[in-house]
């Protein structure tokens, strides 16, 4: 079996149930090649570059999977004949990174980082403002 970073980006008005039926349709192909889905994730609804047949968002999901050539070219073919699937792609890759969650990663950063008081910098422009140059 072979590992595989598939990608897909949904149209930004569909249901729950329409997002979890494209999940599930997913997952029954590729258990039905015995293949495994190690890890899913959601980057959530996201601004497009570009429009894409017409949507200028849409939601974002990541999936890590093992399986087989065939697994993925059946997927391939089953999710692109799907219309509310815009852009799809797979890379193959040497091995899962447990952190490759880029997206997710920078938003965490983001929760996590300490801001600073407004009060402590009116507070540091004063004293800078009372030293005097002769």
């Amino acid at each position: 079996m072979l590992l595989y970073e598939y990608i897909y980006i949904l149209r930004s008005d569909l249901s729950v149930n329409q997002v979890e039926n494209i999940h599930k349709r997913v997952t029954s192909i590729i258990e039905s090649y015995q293949g495994k889905i190690h890890n899913m994730q959601s980057w959530g609804l996201r601004n497009l570059a570009y429009k894409i047949k017409k949507n200028k968002k849409a939601q974002y999901f990541i999936f890590n999977i093992e399986a087989s050539f065939d697994a993925i070219k059946e997927l391939q073919r089953v999710i692109s004949n799907n219309e509310n699937v815009l852009r799809q792609m797979v890379l193959k890759v040497e091995k899962f990174d447990e952190n490759n969650m880029l997206i997710e990663s920078k938003r965490e950063e983001y929760k996590k980082k300490e801001r600073k008081p407004v009060e402590n910098e009116v507070n540091n422009s004063e004293e800078n403002s009372s030293i005097s140059v002769s």
